[in-house]
């Protein structure tokens, strides 16, 4: 990755970069980090429908990180309801 770029991604204010891709791309190991949960148990819950399934850009699985956020608050809305 272009060194200038990366030091750029996150940053706020006028002099950040205009990107046009929602939200940052996943890979089921980031995703996994995220969670912390094991790699079995991040695709059943994928092939149960519990979590999203990826998109897919040519043979890659990739999440939006969004999904990784709602997720998660969707586990602790329940949780709070119980």
């Amino acid at each position: 990755m272009n060194r200038k770029f990366a030091s750029k991604i996150g940053t706020e204010g006028a002099n950040a970069p205009s990107c046009p891709i929602p939200a940052l791309l996943l890979t089921d190991h980031e995703c996994i980090a995220a969670l912390g949960c094991a790699r079995s148990t991040f695709w059943k819950w994928v092939q149960e429908g519990k979590f999203p399934r990826p998109a897919k850009l040519g043979g890659m699985s990739r999440w939006p990180a969004t999904d990784i956020e709602a997720f998660i608050a969707q586990a602790t809305a329940a949780r709070d309801a119980a």
